[in-house]
């Protein structure tokens, strides 16, 4: 739908001659009332707009709206483009990686084109100009056949892989996941306890991932205990197996309850019935308790995770990684899951 509406204004708009200049002068414009807008409405994002602005403008300025046509006009606006375009492209970098809203991913394109737009727009007449634009669009697509076939990893510019092991101690089952890019590596380390990778989802894992069967290996759970205290709160100590640096735990109950404190400090949160709630223990061995106090007899549900840097001393042991492979995030590590109910 947008591809079809784009195309009916790029027709609307070049359905007959347009001049370099005055379509330029368009842009420009497009960008001064972004650049007003966001001062406005966002202060903290308005030199985005207008230095990138500002570059096109003295672009335009130094080559009357790119109306000279000679090699050193050519020159200049090159070299505004360029480096235009390389700040553009840090910013960008921060953005793609930044925010999950895709539309907005528009922005750097839009913001390249207002000192891109003078070479990209083609011209009746003699060469150079006329030829500026079909030669940049011929490299670009050659760029981006040769990404799109090349491999782009290097031993100085690895791919990030994600591979660990997970028991699931509620089942006693054993999994090897990987959560990331799959390669021939990744694909290896699923298989090598003879399981075939699937499509999983599981508390333990923010995302769906890929996991194949693997040989359970004996890995201590966590101390989990709920008590009742003579208020009528309820004390949870949760002490994570020995080794661990880190610990999720989720709570659901089918009553209402408040979460009072953690360790002692006040937390003051409500949780309605049903919903789940979770409390993150990171690089402290002995754990930590919740003071929870129910609206109503019912019952809570317990959901752990413990993570564990290392693949477990009892399973096959990960193979060598290809030099252009790298690990991420918490990679390698060892998960271990389960769950407890308790009444009140």
């Amino acid at each position: 739908g947008l591809g079809v509406a784009a195309g009916l204004v790029a027709l609307a708009t070049y359905g007959r001659p347009t001049g370099r200049a005055g379509a330029w002068t368009g842009v420009l414009a497009t960008g001064a009332l972004a650049t007003v807008a966001a001062q406005i409405a966002a202060p903290g994002t308005a030199y985005v707009f207008a230095w990138c602005l500002l570059a096109a403008g003295v672009g335009a300025a130094v080559t009357a709206m790119a109306t000279r046509r000679d090699y050193a006009s050519l020159a200049v606006l090159g070299l505004i483009a360029a480096a235009s375009v390389a700040w553009i492209g840090s910013l960008a970098h921060v953005l793609f990686l930044g925010l999950d809203i895709l539309a907005i991913l528009a922005i750097p394109v839009w913001l390249a084109a207002l000192s891109l737009w003078p070479l990209a727009h083609t011209e009746e007449g003699a060469p150079p100009a006329r030829l500026v634009g079909p030669v940049l669009l011929a490299v670009g697509l050659a760029v981006l056949v040769a990404v799109r076939i090349n491999d782009p990893y290097d031993a100085r510019h690895p791919e990030a892989t994600y591979v660990a092991y997970h028991l699931d101690q509620d089942t006693g089952q054993a999994f090897r996941i990987s959560a990331l890019a799959e390669t021939a590596w990744t694909g290896g380390v699923l298989t090598q306890d003879g399981g075939q990778g699937a499509r999983r989802e599981h508390f333990a894992f923010p995302r769906p991932h890929l996991a194949a069967r693997a040989t359970p290996v004996a890995t201590p759970a966590p101390a989990i205990s709920l008590s009742r205290q003579s208020d009528g709160a309820y004390l949870l100590r949760a002490v994570p197996p020995a080794g661990a640096r880190e610990m999720s735990v989720q709570l659901r109950s089918d009553a209402v309850w408040s979460l009072e404190r953690v360790e002692g400090l006040p937390v003051g949160k409500t949780a309605q019935a049903g919903t789940w709630g979770r409390i993150n223990w990171e690089a402290q061995p002995g754990g930590f308790t919740a003071m929870i106090r129910p609206t109503g007899p019912g019952a809570l549900e317990v959901r752990y995770v413990a993570t564990t840097d290392g693949w477990p001393a009892g399973a096959t042991p990960l193979p060598a990684r290809p030099a252009a492979e790298m690990p991420f995030d918490t990679s390698d590590s060892t998960f271990v899951s389960g769950s407890r109910r308790f009444t009140w």
